[in-house]
């Protein structure tokens, strides 16, 4: 094994020193980066039969039919050998979560894992489409904005905040647009009461605490008699004022530095205020109410919430008594936006998330978003409305060789982090820090496909969750028991009528490695992804191919006939580089190989920084005097600091110390 010098002189010899290298302190680190797109999509020999495919009739299977017979010769089964280079885990038993997928006691890799697996390196190697619904979800993210102070490269997205949510009057004073009122849902359908015409009250929050609560809990409803109180968030009370102060404080300070006082009121609705003409009641589209459900990051208040229990919403008969309509189900005040008549969002406090215009799939650029059939949807299946069809790779479930090690016992691990493209300063091509592009930004663009680093995991408890974390998780955090680095598996993929090209583009998903760096490529299976779990060497082994004349007789004079032949997988690679070099790719084909090699090289875990460079940016814990824990977001995700790319991290994980 090369010392770690030698490793960080070879790093700069694979990527070059040409990277002009940012302050580290002022960029983001994350447990995962970004793969470029291709320029196009690599169409698929498939392609070309596109248009009888996709006619609507008879002509369909026809066409399929005759690719099968043109070019789709090759059928037969791919040896697979896997070895865990770090724990891993795979969750689905019913009988018992903590353990590793296993059927009866065996525990196995399902072969729907390694599909998924399989088909996620393949469709990225082969330049494939990226389409709404099947390769991303065409959501609109939520997000909320009010000051940039702190943070600069907040001001564009605090003013597109605020060109939505307030508006100037003649008099050059700033209003809230969200208008009061109550959100109902009436026999599955909602809508929005409105309150009558300057209807809405203010409580002091220092009369609050003296009324109802000295403690001001999280953001919640306050139901009291006749009125309902919309309490916003946990408050600095060593900031709240006084009647007095407040008049005070307004008397001697200029109206451009009153923002200076923060918040000091809630709002509250009175009932007999409601306008109960059904002529005005507002009812949210059905798009709206899917978005704000689909907002994940969302703190506080759930105006959509299904829990009995949950009391910030009155339901049937006491929902009743608030507002006395025919089939009323639930009731729960709430501020909103109306545009055209139309309900266009709606929240808990006045200045509540909203989402943004364009969805995730606008920034997916327009020439990877076409018809074209790639690839994937010709090897792996395609199900569309106009034409589908049954994929022709299936794969096996991985068997241990011997008896698999474990963890000694369950514990719990570290939040496994799902996705999160709220952090645009992340997740969107950025060329400047002072002003980033923000997903409603003109010209906003992903940098390409997320993939997850490997990480050295130590003495393979480094997943663990810390004290902390288990006194804060609550049922966000479930105990796990994963297996062992040093597993071997083995496997196999069978695959059908493949022409020599597509077997070419999958047998290249297990070559990745260069002549010249020679890469230790790794993969990526199972949950735990970000907190270093799931590295996991795959050897395609041996190449069998049917011999269909020879399957034509099931028996010889020596017995039962074998009618797979090993194969040289090398001509069947060729094809495929061939193909793409006929397609005029091959450029952006091997930035996108490139960017594969860098991210799935496990020899990277060796370097003297890459655990730095990669980290997640972690909260930081404090116990208090009162035995409670205070949680404090990483700075670098409060100043939006820019993740750099592949060559820049592994740049700096691999730089020697001088």
């Amino acid at each position: 094994m090369a010392g770690l010098e030698d490793l960080g002189a070879l790093w700069e010899d694979k990527y070059g020193k040409e990277i002009e290298e940012a302050k580290p302190e002022a960029t983001a680190t994350a447990p995962y980066n970004f793969i470029p797109l291709p320029n196009s999509i690599l169409p698929a020999e498939l392609d070309d039969y596109r248009k009888k495919i996709f006619s609507g009739n008879k002509e369909e299977r026809a066409a399929f039919k005759e690719f099968i017979l043109n070019k789709g010769k090759n059928s037969g089964y791919l040896k697979l050998d896997f070895e865990t280079k770090t724990p891993l885990f795979i969750g689905g038993n019913e009988t018992n979560g903590e353990e590793s997928f296993a059927v009866g006691d065996d525990t196995i890799l399902p072969g729907s894992s390694i599909r998924g697996m399989v088909k996620n390196v393949f469709k990225i190697l082969t330049c494939g489409a990226m389409r709404p619904k099947e390769d991303i979800t065409p959501r609109h993210l939520y997000y909320r904005c009010l000051m940039a102070n702190d943070a600069p490269c907040n001001v564009g997205l605090c003013n597109h905040y605020k060109e939505k949510m307030t508006s100037t009057d003649s008099e050059g004073s700033v209003r809230k647009n969200a208008k009061p009122g109550f959100l109902v849902k009436l026999r599955g359908d909602y809508f929005i009461y409105p309150m009558r015409e300057g209807k809405i009250h203010s409580i002091l929050i220092k009369d609050y605490q003296d009324e109802y609560s000295s403690t001001i809990r999280k953001s919640h409803v306050e139901w009291d008699n006749d009125k309902a109180i919309c309490v916003t968030a946990v408050l600095d009370e060593e900031g709240l004022k006084t009647k007095e102060e407040i008049d005070a404080f307004i008397e001697e300070t200029p109206a451009d530095e009153r923002s200076a006082l923060g918040k000091q009121y809630f709002k509250y609705f009175i009932f007999s205020e409601i306008d109960k003409s059904e002529a005005h009641r507002i009812q949210v589209p059905d798009e709206v109410i899917e978005e704000y459900k689909g907002d994940k990051n969302r703190r506080g208040v759930n105006l959509l919430s299904d829990k009995k229990a949950d009391t910030n919403i009155k339901r049937k008969r006491d929902a009743r008594k608030v507002l006395d309509v025919e089939g009323i189900e639930s009731i729960v005040p709430c501020f909103y936006i109306e545009n055209n008549g139309r309900v266009s969002a709606f929240g808990h406090g006045q200045s509540f998330r909203i989402a943004y215009d364009s969805s995730v799939t606008d920034a997916v650029p327009r020439q990877l978003q076409e018809s074209t059939i790639d690839f994937a949807d010709a090897v792996f299946g395609l199900s569309d409305e106009k034409a589908s069809w049954a994929s022709r790779v299936h794969f096996d479930d991985a068997v241990p060789e011997g008896d698999v090690k474990k963890s000694d016992e369950a514990d719990y691990s570290h939040v496994l982090v799902q996705p999160n493209p709220t952090s645009f300063q992340l997740y969107l091509k950025q060329d400047d820090d002072k002003q980033l592009m923000h997903w409603d930004s003109e010209g906003a663009t992903i940098r390409g496909y997320k993939f997850y680093w490997h990480t050295k995991n130590g003495d393979g408890t480094s997943w663990k969750a810390n004290e902390y974390e288990q006194k804060l998780g609550g049922k966000v955090l479930h105990k796990i028991r994963p297996i062992l680095a040093g597993n071997r598996f083995t496997g196999k993929i069978h695959f059908h009528n493949l022409s020599d090209v597509e077997l070419g583009a999958l047998l290249r998903v297990f070559s990745l490695a260069s002549d010249k760096n020679k890469e230790d490529i790794a993969f990526k299976l199972g949950q735990g992804k970000s907190i270093g779990l799931g590295s996991i060497h795959v050897d395609a082994t041996k190449l069998y191919l049917e011999d269909k004349k020879v399957a034509k007789v099931l028996f010889d004079e020596h017995g039962w006939v074998n009618s797979s032949a090993e194969k040289d997988m090398g001509p069947f690679i060729k094809s495929f580089e061939s193909y793409v070099r006929e397609k005029k790719l091959t450029a952006s084909y091997e930035a996108v190989l490139n960017g594969l090699r860098m991210a799935m090289d496990y020899a990277a875990t060796e370097l003297p920084d890459m655990k730095a460079a990669t980290e997640l940016l972690k909260s930081t814990y404090k116990l208090r005097r009162n035995g409670r824990i205070s949680v404090s977001p990483n700075g670098k995700f409060k100043n939006r600091n820019i993740l750099p790319d592949m060559k820049t991290v592994l740049s700096r994980a691999g730089k020697r110390n001088r």
